[in-house]
């Protein structure tokens, strides 16, 4: 719903109503709690149990997500606020690439108690990365929504190099951003960052005390590989010929969260 206060006296206004062209001395705040998404996707699952103590499952989707707003991370508002159609493109978590893989091995260890009941299960998991908007950093023209919100123009084919160590989306293609005064035109969530892969094992050893009682020792590596995944780039445009535009600074995720750096887990457990 809509709360704005057109007439009539506010905190720190003077007792006016608020006309066309006059400038006023503070910041009037229109919020509206409404937008449209949509999402469509194909999911394809495979599971099998193999003979010798093997058994996987794999699945792929591809999808799609749309929306006006993702009110995630992004920390972006839509350009027009008199269009909320004009923020319209992929969803901030947009992922159109998924697949995941895991299995289950029963090591074929037999005899005392010390050699049976040990298990791996690996789990490998790829994604394509999520998309991000490319916006100026200076805002030269009137009914423009502020500084970091305003979609960079375009003004030819754009280079993306995919490249993490250096500028992953150079200035090459964009409008100089100190001339821009209007609105952009490239739109929002335009181009995609890195995408993700990640291998995690677990080792995990039963021991059965008695028939109702068994003890499980679980060891878990996290990022087997220790395999970086990088954040998103810098998209904010201040010039064409800015060296820090495009670049990547950060991991996927914070240090110490899943995917940043290898990690591991040991814990026992008492079933009965």
């Amino acid at each position: 719903s809509w709360t704005t206060n057109v007439v009539g006296k506010l905190p720190g206004f003077e007792v006016r109503p608020i006309l066309p062209g006059e400038t006023l001395g503070n910041t009037l705040t229109d919020r509206l709690g409404g937008s449209n998404s949509t999402y469509n996707a194909l999911w394809i699952t495979a599971n099998r149990r193999l003979s010798h103590g093997v058994q996987f499952n794999a699945s792929y989707t591809w999808s799609h997500s749309i929306d006006d707003v993702s009110r995630n991370n992004n920390g972006l508002v839509i350009e027009d606020s008199t269009n909320l159609a004009s923020g319209r493109g992929s969803s901030d978590f947009d992922v159109r690439h998924r697949f995941v893989v895991n299995a289950i091995y029963d090591m074929p260890f037999k005899g005392n108690r010390f050699k049976s009941g040990w298990e791996l299960a690996p789990i490998v998991s790829l994604q394509s990365g999520n998309p991000f908007t490319v916006t100026i950093a200076t805002a030269n023209s009137n009914g423009i929504t502020g500084v970091g919100n305003i979609y960079a123009n375009l003004a030819g084919s754009v280079n993306v190099t995919n490249n993490p160590f250096g500028q992953w989306i150079t200035t090459a293609g964009f409008a100089d951003p100190i001339k821009q005064t209007t609105l952009g035109n490239s739109g929002r969530n335009s181009f995609t960052g890195p995408g993700f892969a990640n291998a995690d094992l677990a080792i995990i050893k039963n021991t059965k005390l008695t028939e109702r009682l068994n003890v499980q020792f679980v060891a878990n590596v996290f990022d087997l590989l220790n395999h970086p995944n990088y954040g998103q780039p810098n998209g904010v445009l201040t010039s064409l010929n800015s060296t820090t535009f495009g670049t990547i600074n950060s991991t996927r995720f914070p240090t110490g969260d899943s995917g940043s750096s290898r990690q591991m887990q040991f814990a026992i457990k008492l079933q009965f």
